[in-house]
């Protein structure tokens, strides 16, 4: 029997290949998470749970996994001059960048070191209905609260030769004000509050009692639903915006996983989850020179974004009610994102260039996750409500061309 469960598990999650999940590269929670899953009881109809966490340090990582500032991850500065390049000559940025036709870029002239801090936290919120033969339907709805604050770009270039002086004069004194004229974007702070993409959910999860020594039940869940895009959009109009969400998508989710309970204490569980989105067209800004860097992009344009493939795998362990309701877990949870592309709707500017932007590739992120939880439904002899509540700690140690969050929080459920 447990073979069959094995081979039925691998099937499942073999058969995700060819799912796709789009988000900002950012480790926050997006919707309810697996480790969080309640056991259900007998007389259980209804669960309400609650999930709040706060960021208390936040990295960046760069494409060589190197720790940096947040908005060094796609670039490790940013090249003033390139952002000039690739406009049509006859257009206000062509006549503007005609006078820097002669200043050879030496990787300093025009270039800024930039910096800043991310402050973000999220609350969700999640409502199940157990249906019969094993069935849940749940909705989840995520709350989040960030601001890009402490905005730098220090200036790099040096006050030496003749190009120096125009550069700095003409370019990088005030690059602030530059730009939004030139491109209309905004290179200062900026605070978003608002709710995420809603996620509805069918859930069937399965206990498979074991009669061997060690091993005495196998758990299997599989889950499908639909990811509404209800959340905040990117702002194409402010600096590193990021997106309540999947950017205005739609998206089909599917994913399984696999608990293994050993004696009394001791539970092992693996876990994938996927989302197959749906591309959208809307004006975005582009690259529009093979040398340009990504926080500096003037040009904004219609396309289509085709979102690449991601994968998502959790590993966990857990000391299973080893003291009344008291459990421990260690996850270890790891992102791949693929290369997004960009399908441009004129001819003024190239596909190719525009897909070469750092912020297309390909990124990952590796995290654990430690979390103690108490169970009540010991506690009360003839329960009508039982609750459930979690302390965690999420710390991230890897990732590429990613914002790493180290957050702490809690869940609290209500089961009835």
């Amino acid at each position: 029997m447990l073979k069959k469960i094995l081979l039925l598990f691998t099937f499942l999650v073999l058969s995700l290949e060819h799912s796709a999940y789009c988000m900002f590269p950012i480790n926050l929670f997006r919707r309810y998470d697996i480790n969080f899953k309640t056991d259900r009881w007998p007389c259980e109809r209804f669960e309400f749970d609650l999930l709040f966490e706060d960021a208390v340090k936040v990295q960046g990582r760069n494409s060589d996994n190197k720790e940096v500032n947040i908005l060094q991850i796609w670039n490790k500065d940013q090249n003033a001059l390139t952002m000039l390049r690739g406009f049509n000559p006859d257009s206000a940025i062509g006549k503007f960048a005609k006078q820097f036709n002669e200043v050879n870029d030496d990787g300093v002239i025009g270039h800024f070191c930039p910096k800043a801090n991310l402050k973000a936290m999220d609350f969700l919120i999640t409502g199940q209905y157990y249906l019969p033969h094993d069935f849940c339907f749940s909705l989840c709805l995520p709350f989040y609260s960030m601001r890009l604050e402490d905005v730098t770009f220090t200036d790099l270039t040096k006050d030496i030769t003749p190009n120096d002086k125009l550069v700095k004069d003409k370019l990088t004194n005030d690059i602030t004000k530059l730009v939004k004229d030139l491109g209309g974007l905004n290179l200062t702070g900026w605070k978003r509050t608002g709710i995420g993409d809603m996620v509805a959910l069918m859930e069937w999860t399965k206990n498979f009692p074991q009669d061997k020594e060690y091993l005495k039940n196998v758990t299997l869940c599989t889950r499908l639903g639909l990811t509404i895009p209800t959340g905040l959009k990117r702002d194409e109009d402010q600096l590193f915006s990021i997106p309540f969400g999947n950017d205005g998508s739609w998206g089909i989710l599917f994913g399984g996983g696999l608990d293994l309970l050993f004696g009394r204490y001791l539970k092992f569980g693996l876990d994938a989850e996927f989302l197959q989105l749906f591309g959208t067209t809307r004006d975005r800004r582009i690259k529009t020179d093979m040398d340009q860097t990504d926080l500096l992009f003037l040009a904004k344009t219609k396309t289509f974004r085709e979102i690449g493939f991601t994968q998502r795998f959790n590993l966990y362990a857990q000391a299973n009610k080893f003291i009344k309701g008291l459990s421990f877990r260690f996850a270890y949870q790891y992102i791949k994102h693929g290369e997004d592309k960009l399908w441009l709707f004129n001819n003024c500017f190239s596909d190719a260039v525009a897909n070469s932007a750092e912020s297309l590739q390909n990124w990952t992120i590796h995290q654990l996750l430690f979390d103690l939880n108490y169970d009540f439904i010991n506690d009360f002899e003839c329960p009508k409500v039982v609750p459930n509540i979690s302390l965690f700690y999420k710390m991230p140690f890897n990732g590429r061309r990613a914002v790493l969050c180290s957050t702490v929080g809690i869940a609290f459920s209500l089961s009835f």
